[in-house]
């Protein structure tokens, strides 16, 4: 199934992992454990005693841990990211066998959040403003036979009236 928390792809298998691991836990639970991966992800830190503690009834190790904030992490940040509202997020994690509760808190942390969340996303996502002052060299070899080759340079920048974009090197 395609869901559109995901970009209207499939949810990867690691995250319907976690989500069985994450039923385990109550739902007021859930809540909790949300509120500090949004902290997280909004650079605020997390804070991991609080983690052990909220995590700690449900008898999760070290590595369910770890787990279970990196699937929250990715579900908060692709919802973010693809722009999914609250209700669709949890009619999806439910489809995904999440319990209806435990979608609902985590629902409810992250619409409390989604404006803070994306305008975060939005200032450090890795981008360029532009690419007309890059230049980028690139030197193509073509084989026509196995003796005879011809090389050729292709230069991308800013465009140059009267300039090639092809020249060619060599050949035979």
């Amino acid at each position: 199934m395609k869901f559109r928390f995901c970009g209207d792809l499939d949810c990867p298998d690691w995250v319907l992992a976690e989500i069985s691991i994450l039923s385990k836990m109550t739902s007021i639970k859930m809540k909790l454990l949300c509120v500090q991966v949004i902290k997280d992800m909004l650079s605020e830190g997390i804070d991991y005693e609080k983690v052990y503690k909220i995590t700690q009834d449900a008898k999760f190790e070290l590595g369910d841990v770890k787990a279970s904030i990196a699937a929250l992490t990715f579900i908060l940040s692709s919802a973010a990211k693809y722009h999914c509202d609250g209700e669709t997020l949890s009619n999806e994690l439910q489809q995904l066998g999440l319990p209806k509760e435990h979608a609902s808190s985590l629902c409810k942390s992250y619409s409390d959040s989604l404006d803070k969340l994306q305008s975060h996303l939005r200032a450090t996502s890795l981008r360029r403003k532009s690419i007309s002052r890059s230049l980028v060299h690139c030197t193509i070899h073509v084989s026509l036979t196995v003796t005879a080759w011809t090389s050729y340079s292709l230069t991308l920048g800013p465009p140059v009236s009267g300039c090639p974009t092809w020249r060619k090197l060599s050949g035979g």
